[in-house]
């Protein structure tokens, strides 16, 4: 569970800091001049972010909370690697790349495999289903519509959840793991105030997705 009076955030020239009950810790006094994109773990002992390499790669890091030595998990030569998702339990990082691709980094030894790919579209907006087995992604294209994904890590199996065209996006499973909850800008919405959001939540059953 998360300590709830702690924040992380990149700060002082986009170095990676935690801040506590007003005070505050730089936690990576490495070489990087370009810390980002930090993620909590669930149980809130451990940071994953991304960090320049010494070539200007963006690579997958993590350090304690409490402060520590930074281990570097991934040391590609072609690194350009976006925000790290945590699994439920705490053992994989799914992580979207600036080459259209997919990725499961795990913290423990920086093992990494690629998921998903895509040759023209962007991926992001990654999420874990509450027991794991499941990844929901979305893909943007060229023309700034997204596809909602759901991906089962089991099987391998990968199907577009809901129909093309909706541009579906920003998702996040329901707590039972069936519903998966996202904006979309499909034009059959209900009639909204005008104190809510042009993009109403919609939701999706995510049995059909296991094999």
């Amino acid at each position: 569970m998360h300590q709830r009076r702690i924040a992380v955030f990149a700060a002082r020239g986009r170095r990676l800091v935690r801040l506590t009950h007003g005070s505050s810790l730089d936690l990576h006094a490495g070489p990087s001049k370009d810390d980002d994109h930090p993620a909590i773990s669930l149980d809130g002992r451990t940071i994953a972010f991304v960090t320049d390499d010494a070539d200007g790669e963006r690579q997958v890091a993590t350090v304690p909370i409490a402060g520590g030595p930074v281990q570097r998990l991934t040391h590609a030569a072609w690194a350009a690697f976006a925000t790290p998702i945590w699994s439920p339990d705490g053992t994989t990082l799914a992580v979207p790349d600036e080459e259209h691709a997919l990725w499961l980094v795990a913290p423990r030894d920086g093992h990494a495999r690629r998921v998903a790919m895509d040759p023209i579209a962007t991926i992001g907006d990654a999420d874990f289903s509450p027991d794991g087995h499941r990844l929901a992604y979305s893909t943007t294209w060229p023309t700034s519509a997204y596809l909602l994904h759901l991906l089962d890590l089991g099987s391998g199996r990968n199907v577009v959840a809901t129909p093309p065209l909706e541009s579906d996006h920003a998702h996040a499973f329901f707590g039972d793991g069936r519903t998966l909850f996202f904006l979309s800008a499909r034009q059959d919405r209900p009639v909204l105030s005008d104190r809510t959001s042009p993009r109403p939540i919609w939701r999706a059953s995510c049995r059909a997705s296991r094999s």
